[in-house]
Parts: structure tokens; sequence; C-alpha cells
């Protein structure tokens, strides 16, 4: 499984653009970077599986 933080570096998201395309907010990106056990499922799903 991908970390949120992963699948940012691999795909050269920064932080505003991971958050557009997740529809989640900055601070929220960031969350899940510090704290991955946090990542709601469906956020995972959708890093996991796009």
């Amino acid at each position: 499984m991908i970390t949120m933080k992963e699948w940012r570096d691999k795909n050269g998201y920064t932080l505003e653009e991971a958050s557009k395309k997740l529809d989640v907010s900055v601070q929220a990106i960031k969350k899940y970077e510090e704290r991955p056990g946090k990542t709601p499922i469906h956020i995972i799903a959708m890093i996991n599986y796009r």
C-alpha cells in the first residue's frame, strides 16, 4: 500500500495539487502525511487505485 507522501512524490504533486485531486484541504494532506494511520479508507483507495 502506498502512503500519501509516496503518492505525491511519485506523481510530482504539490500539497495544493494533491488537495485538489483528492478534494480535501491542504491541512488534511499534511495530516495524512504526518500520521498515515489516520488516512480515511476512501482516500487510501483513491491514491492506490488511480
